[in-house]
Parts: C-alpha cells; sequence; structure tokens
C-alpha cells in the first residue's frame, strides 16, 4: 500500500513544460471550456508536464480560464511527514503556502497532489472524488493505482472539463476505466472539490485538483476521520453520479456532524433564487453578526452585497480585517470598489512563491480567533451570486479552536506578505 500511496509521486520530477492553452471564451459569464495543457502524458517518456500554468480569470463565473502559452520548471518536492500521516487524526488542517510561526500550522507549504496521492494511497475499499476541474497527474496516477488495487474508483468533474481529448489526467482515468459524470450545463458550475475515501475519510478543499492551484495558489484542505460526516458527503456525491441531479436545489442536504468533540456544520449549494433559502450565505452573515471580537477573512471572489453589508454594519464594533485576490476584483461589483469604513483593513493579496504564478485562492472567513468559541469558514464557496443559487458547492463551518488557530496563522502570513 505505501508503494501504491507513493507511485504518482515518480512523476513529480524536474519538468520542462511548453503548454499551448486556447482561451475558448473571453466573455463574462462564459464557462472555460478547453484545457490547460495539449500533451499526452504516455508521450512524454522521462519528462513530465503540468498544467502549473496561470489561469485568466473570468470574473462572472470567478473561475479560471486557460491562458496562452506558458513555460516554467516545477520543482521536485520532500513529501513532509505530516502529508505522509494525512488521515492519521480526527482533523488535518493543510496548507499550500507558508505559515508563521511554524508550529501554529500543522502542516503548510503542501503539494496538494502529493496529499491527494497520500490520502488515496490508504484506500481498501472505494474512493469517490468530486470536483470541478482534474488536470493534476499525482491524482489521476493515484486513482489508476487505488483501480490496479481493486479499489472502487469514481469521479465527478465539471462538463467543462470532462473531455478526455482535452484533459491529458481525464484520458488517463478514461483509460484506465474509471468510471466519470459530469453536468451538462454552460451556465453553472459543478464546483464543489470533497473526497470520500473508506466511507470513513473526508478531504475538503478550496482547491481545484490541477499543479497550479497544488502548488502555486494559496489554498486550504481539511481532511476528516469522520464515518458520520463521510455519510453526509456520500449522499451528496450520490445525487450527482448515480442520480445525474445537479443545479438541483431541491436536492440540498445540508448538515451537522461532531468530529473530535466539536461541531462541523456542512452546507451544499445551490440553493434557489429566492435570497431567504441561500444558507450558505445565512450562515455567512449569522458569523459576522455573532462575532464578538474580529472577523478576518480571505477571499478569492467577493461580489455579494449581502455579506459586504453585513460586514459594513459590524464596523467600529469589532476587528475587520480582509484579504482579497487582486486580479478577480476587478469585476466593478467586488469588494475592491466598495466603500468601507475606515476602521477596516482590506487589503489586496501578494501571495509568495518560487514559480509560476499566485493567487489568494482560499474563502475563508475567521470569527473570533484565540477564543473557545471562535470559529472558521472554508470550502469551495465563493462570496458571490452563483455561489448562492446556480453552481455546485460546499461549505464547511468548523468549531475546533485548534483548526481556527492553525488557519488564523495562515491568515497572519498572508496579510504580512500584503502589507
Amino acid at each position: 500500500m505505501i508503494f501504491s500511496s507513493l507511485q504518482p509521486l515518480a512523476r513529480r520530477v524536474p519538468i520542462l513544460v511548453f503548454s499551448l492553452a486556447v482561451i475558448a471564451c473571453a466573455m463574462p459569464g462564459c464557462a472555460p471550456n478547453s484545457s490547460d495543457d495539449a500533451w499526452d502524458p504516455v508521450d512524454i517518456g522521462s519528462w513530465q508536464k503540468s498544467d502549473a500554468i496561470q489561469p485568466e480569470t473570468d470574473v462572472q463565473s470567478g473561475e479560471d480560464v486557460p491562458p496562452e502559452t506558458f513555460e516554467t520548471w516545477v520543482k521536485p518536492s520532500e513529501i513532509p511527514p505530516c502529508v505522509q500521516a494525512v488521515g492519521d487524526s480526527a482533523v488535518g488542517t493543510f496548507f499550500t503556502k507558508g505559515c508563521t510561526p511554524s508550529e501554529a500550522c500543522a502542516c503548510a507549504n503542501v503539494d496538494g497532489g502529493e496529499l491527494i496521492s497520500q490520502l488515496l494511497g490508504k484506500a481498501q475499499n472505494r474512493v469517490d472524488v468530486c470536483v470541478m476541474e482534474l488536470q493534476d497527474f499525482s491524482v489521476s496516477d493515484a486513482l489508476v493505482s487505488c483501480k490496479n488495487r481493486q479499489v472502487s474508483s469514481r469521479v465527478v468533474v465539471d462538463d467543462s472539463y470532462a473531455d478526455p481529448n482535452e484533459e491529458p489526467a481525464m484520458k488517463v482515468i478514461s483509460q484506465a476505466g474509471i468510471p466519470v459524470v459530469h453536468d451538462d450545463d454552460d451556465d453553472a458550475l459543478m464546483h464543489s472539490k470533497f473526497i470520500i475515501v473508506d466511507e470513513r475519510w473526508v478531504l475538503v478543499s478550496s482547491a481545484n485538483f490541477s499543479t497550479y492551484d497544488a502548488q502555486s495558489n494559496a489554498n486550504n484542505t481539511l481532511v476528516f476521520d469522520s464515518p458520520e460526516l463521510a455519510d453526509l458527503f456520500q449522499r451528496r456525491f450520490d445525487t450527482f453520479f448515480q442520480n445525474h441531479q445537479f443545479h438541483d436545489t431541491a436536492q440540498v442536504n445540508d448538515g451537522v456532524v461532531q468530529v473530535n468533540g466539536h461541531d462541523v456544520e456542512v452546507y451544499f449549494g445551490p440553493y434557489d433564487d429566492n435570497e431567504a433559502s441561500w444558507k450558505s450565505i445565512q450562515r455567512l452573515e449569522q458569523a459576522i453578526y455573532e462575532a464578538q471580537d474580529a472577523v478576518h477573512f480571505s477571499i478569492f471572489a467577493f461580489t455579494l452585497e449581502e455579506i459586504k453589508d453585513a460586514l459594513q454594519e459590524r464596523c467600529g464594533e469589532i476587528e475587520l480585517v480582509g484579504l482579497y485576490d487582486a486580479e478577480q476584483a476587478d469585476d466593478w461589483n467586488s469588494v475592491k470598489f466598495h466603500n468601507w469604513c475606515p476602521q477596516a483593513t482590506l487589503l489586496p493579496a501578494n501571495v509568495q512563491g518560487d514559480w509560476g504564478f499566485k493567487k489568494l485562492h482560499h474563502k475563508v472567513l475567521i470569527a473570533d480567533p484565540g477564543t473557545q468559541h471562535g470559529l472558521v469558514v472554508t470550502g469551495s464557496t465563493n462570496w458571490s451570486y452563483s455561489a448562492a443559487a446556480k453552481n455546485d458547492e460546499v461549505m464547511v463551518v468548523v468549531h475546533d479552536p485548534d483548526v481556527v488557530e492553525q488557519f488564523e496563522a495562515e491568515f497572519q502570513s498572508r496579510l504580512q506578505e500584503a502589507k
């Protein structure tokens, strides 16, 4: 099992990438529908291609559109002990970027592909993967390894990233005979990002399973060891895979589960056009209104007036500090162009890294860090109308003080970069 879990990493060696991608849609509101890469990994031999490419961003959908030609080297990395131990604790917290002080961050500077490979290497019975885009060969190789070990493996992706003729990693999956299901809607995204392993472990992430999200962008991942939570996510996965029901507001099955003695709230979108039904957004507003000391947030796409209004109402009452992705914020309706009260601190992120391009891809809100009643909100849900009413999403609210402390340390690290 150890060998099979490490097998995908053999292909993560120093590489020279020359990838030609065509932007399929330049108009706002059009979902991306072409791949980051044009090479078949089988034909590369000793060299390995990567999708570590700077994506253009469609501000309406809040998602990445493939860029023009890009060339880079991907550095090899050793697997941190905390990644090798994924799944050994009730809740594991992982960040793609560095975090200080290191003792406050259980596992930072993590390659998301390596993390997923290690988790899938533990699988004995079943693996269900649900993600918008799957372009990282570490993940596709790990799934093939599962299939070869007779582990039932299934995949759900967004239709824009499902074509094996355009997506090399999906071609690897398809050639292995792993079943794939996708939505069929140009106006909405299958935007969830989670994995269920052996009806026991649940991985929830802000990251798509691509190399640029795994290594370059600022993202976070939680791994829970909880059969009860796995059951909740399994029902959601089966809605997609077995029932082929996407973007269906009637199929939302939110819930609350205790993990490690603390509540984990789960909110699946979409809801409908009626703002009164937006449970995930209402929960974000509730966290803002109930905060006693501070609200800190790191957000990729932030265009929703309801959340902006909630933050403004608390301005001057609590500490408000926020980071946003600068490029994504070029949307005229974004948080960038909102008139904030002088007591609030709002900065464009300046994510650092050794190579490639860097985005703040978090969807994080932290309420009252450093207290026993603190909480952290994360997942795939951007703060936008599409996330609330159109896209398939997942948002979790974690009340574990240790998890809140780790997210706060990561937030402070990104804040120092931005200043």
